[in-house]
């Protein structure tokens, strides 16, 4: 029995069965998409149909949580899926929420910058052709 209660339960279903069957996890998808199903369940029982309103509903009520990029990646790999096997639904727009980095610039000395830019101007220079 599914674990999914709205109407778009026999297709979560089936979509994270297939990712199984290709080699992917469908562990990554299945609690976002599960809270997505709660709140369709509950805030659009009769749908049958993966609606832009709808996406950008949900996303707002998940806006505090830290993973509204995993959320967001989740209803739209389900979106593309329901076209895939001949829904129309909304796909959500591919990096919608962007995805936080960890990256962290780093910032030459003014030493670090004389140093480099005497290294560049050492170099031979290339005659043009």
């Amino acid at each position: 029995m599914s674990k999914f209660k709205s109407n778009f339960a026999p297709t979560i279903d089936a979509m994270l069965e297939y990712r199984v069957a290709l080699g992917l996890s469908a562990s990554t998808l299945a609690n976002p998409l599960g809270h997505f199903d709660r709140y369709c369940a509950e805030h659009y029982p009769d749908s049958t149909a993966l609606t832009k309103e709808m996406i950008f509903d949900w996303l707002t009520t998940r806006a505090e949580n830290s993973n509204v990029s995993s959320d967001a990646s989740a209803v739209r790999k389900l979106g593309e899926y329901l076209n895939a096997v001949g829904q129309i639904a909304y796909i959500l727009p591919q990096g919608f929420y962007p995805v936080k980095s960890n990256f962290t610039a780093y910032n030459f000395t003014d030493a670090e910058l004389s140093a480099l830019f005497r290294a560049v101007d050492a170099l031979p220079r290339k005659r043009k052709l």
